[in-house]
């Protein structure tokens, strides 16, 4: 019976990817079809301003003045091209843009659907004489049939406010979310119960890319120069009024840096535009002056010529996801590479690394999540997750759940732990382009897009 069982799970999930392809295959011939349109309309205006000219030119021969034949016949030419813009391209815009919002409905019914098979009643198994297997957590079939029905109800709890733009965000342990703003400041908000309480200091002349919390007191910083800075989470007691300075403060690259990565006590790794990942050694000699550090040099000539995209550490290693879509685990100490992950994945945008699990997992830009074993070294499982380019993931306490955001304007949290791993548990729409959710603690999402930042509860019973 699991067997049959297995198996049909498993035809179900390529009958949902052929569906999608299937989805993915009409987009793509629409966006040709409208392309061909716009050519076509192209080439319509041609020969409508060649009818124009042939028909001035005749008058020419009958003694009309060229240039006033010439003039008139380019304001008719600019009036057919201006009404041809104002009435077909608005709708070819109007027409992607549904089509868009088309897929994505697609993608979350059949997805629903998907639940909605795996919610039907099962004949109960025979006594067998054992328990469950130990890695195994099955969760009410009702229960299951409640998730999909949760879908865009997340409830808004705060809406934070900056004096200048939010570009990057990072929680601490306490409740805490610090964000990294283009004016080169930093906000503090601390969150109990229905309160907030807020804190701002300045550490950077160059807009924040970067930010990370460690050891749930110490914030690490970057800009878009290239320097990194260590902050204390929370200032002295006798500190207040003063001006904040920095523990310590190094040009860590020479472009912008895009991933800070806390690793062991006093390590830290980044990863910038120049192409490279460092890791740094902070301890108390190096405050003066800029730490040592060590350069990560990918194995494969592929990944050397790719940019970083995402960072993650697992027990002594620091784990690098790169553009080119190769993953590589780098030793700590040494900067030596461990493994080079034998996967062919699309382009790579995030990356994160599950302790527990023993799992990396990967956002892409084909909008895809994948899910790497660390121990078997093959990818495992893909979910079709957005419908665009996946910016970001997070991981809830315990690891129960994961978070991903895209530019697809969705944030979504899926199950991480059970049979029912990848499964979808809410999805949220938020205004503007989601480029950035963090989860942050007490069932608190915070989520960053190109429209405001909030602080998403989802207390509900998931």
């Amino acid at each position: 019976m699991r067997y049959l069982q297995t198996e049909w799970q498993r035809n179900e999930r390529d009958r949902i990817q052929w569906e999608l392809e299937r989805a993915e295959m009409k987009t793509r011939i629409a966006r040709l079809e409208g392309e061909k349109r716009g050519l076509q309309l192209l080439v319509e205006d041609q020969a409508k301003k060649l009818k124009i000219l042939q028909a001035s030119l005749k008058q020419a021969d009958n003694g009309d003045d060229v240039r006033g034949l010439l003039k008139e016949a380019q304001e008719q030419f600019d009036g057919c091209v201006q009404e041809t813009a104002e009435a077909d391209v608005s709708q070819l815009v109007e027409s992607r843009h549904y089509l868009e919002k088309c897929i994505q409905e697609v993608e979350y019914l059949l997805q629903a659907s998907s639940l909605d098979h795996q919610a039907e009643p099962e004949p109960e198994p025979e006594p067998s004489g054992r328990g469950a297997e130990p890695d195994e957590e099955p969760e009410p079939q009702q229960q299951m049939m409640n998730r999909k029905k949760q879908h865009n109800d997340w409830a808004v709890k705060f809406a934070l406010e900056t004096r200048s733009a939010v570009r990057c965000v990072a929680s601490g342990f306490d409740n805490e979310l610090v964000g990294g703003c283009q004016d080169g400041g930093v906000c503090v908000w601390k969150f109990m119960g229905t309160k907030k309480t807020s804190r701002e200091f300045a550490p950077h002349e160059h807009p924040v890319s970067a930010l990370a919390v460690a050891q749930g007191d110490v914030v690490f910083t970057a800009d878009v120069n290239g320097t990194v800075a260590k902050w204390p989470l929370d200032p002295d007691p006798g500190s207040e009024g003063e001006a904040e300075e920095p523990q310590m403060r190094f040009s860590a690259h020479g472009s912008a840096v895009r991933r800070v990565l806390p690793c062991e006590a006093d390590v830290v790794a980044t990863a910038s535009d120049d192409g490279t990942v460092k890791v740094w050694r902070l301890n108390d000699e190096a405050v003066e002056g800029t730490p040592a550090s060590i350069v990560l040099m990918p194995s494969t000539s592929e990944a050397l010529h790719a940019a970083p995209a995402g960072v993650g550490y697992y027990r002594g290693n620091v784990v690098v996801g790169y553009s080119n879509g190769s993953v590589e685990m780098f030793d700590v100490d040494t900067g030596a590479s461990v493994h080079s992950f034998e996967v062919r994945l699309p382009p790579i945008r995030s990356l994160t690394v599950l302790l527990d699990h023993k799992l990396i997992v990967t956002g892409h830009d084909d909008g895809t999540i994948r899910f790497v074993d660390i121990q078997s070294k093959e990818c495992t499982q893909t979910i079709r997750a957005h419908a665009r380019p996946v910016t970001n993931l997070s991981v809830t306490a315990a690891e129960r759940h994961l978070i991903s955001s895209s530019t697809d304007s969705f944030v979504k949290l899926w199950n991480m732990v059970g049979q029912n791993r990848g499964q979808l548990v809410y999805s949220l729409e938020v205004p503007g382009s989601a480029v950035d959710a963090r989860y942050i603690c007490d069932n608190f999402v915070a989520v960053k897009s190109t429209a405001a930042l909030k602080i998403y509860d989802t207390k509900e019973d998931y």
